[in-house]
């Protein structure tokens, strides 16, 4: 088993709670992100914690598939997120950690992944490392575009048309703490960390 840590910082014009709205928002990502999809299901939201199951795909158009179980903790107040996503096959996990950050009228999104990698793609960690932040950026540029323009046109809608909650995952969800997350991104086994401009 290898760790990888990323970290990814993009740039883009727009206001923080449009920046915010969009990135908490999931309900986009079955047909924005379509690509890199081929299933997901919210079973949990209570506007804090979120649990979703899908499908994604691993390198499209092929069809290689990998089904996570995910909880998402949300910070409201500092417009930020920890995940933790689980292979449901591999029981490979990925913890992850979000952040959007004003700076006048830019904003930048920061991410921070550690990701478990098994297998013969463990064993070349630079190309497991290429092959994310691809699939990453590809899906940074759907938002994007999705970001400029209601940025442009002043759009902007909170209303959220999540399908219905399952309770029952409310008592099985765990937080994943700041010091746990940092100390697995320091010792992950190779760390990676990624840039991309103003769009």
């Amino acid at each position: 088993m290898t760790t990888i840590a990323i970290e990814r910082t993009t740039n883009i014009q727009t206001t923080c709670d449009i920046a915010w709205d969009n990135v908490q928002d999931y309900t986009h990502f079955i047909h924005l992100h379509r690509r890199h999809f081929s299933s997901f299901q919210t079973l949990y939201d209570d506007g804090a914690i979120q649990v979703f199951y899908y499908a994604a795909r691993i390198l499209p158009p092929l069809p290689l598939l990998r089904r996570y179980v995910s909880v998402r903790i949300l910070n409201h107040d500092d417009h930020s997120f920890k995940q933790y996503y689980r292979d449901v096959a591999s029981g490979d996990k990925v913890y992850f950690f979000c952040a959007v950050v004003p700076d006048g009228d830019m904003v930048h999104v920061r991410n921070r992944f550690v990701f478990e990698v098994s297998g013969p793609l463990g064993k070349l960690p630079r190309l497991a490392a290429t092959l994310i932040n691809r699939r990453l950026s590809s899906m940074w540029h759907e938002d994007a575009d999705l970001l400029v323009t209601r940025y442009k046109h002043g759009g902007f809608d909170n209303q959220v048309c999540a399908p219905p909650a399952n309770q029952d995952f409310y008592t099985r969800i765990a937080e994943m703490t700041d010091e746990s997350f940092m100390e697995r991104f320091r010792l992950a086994d190779y760390r990676f960390n990624f840039k991309e401009g103003a769009v």
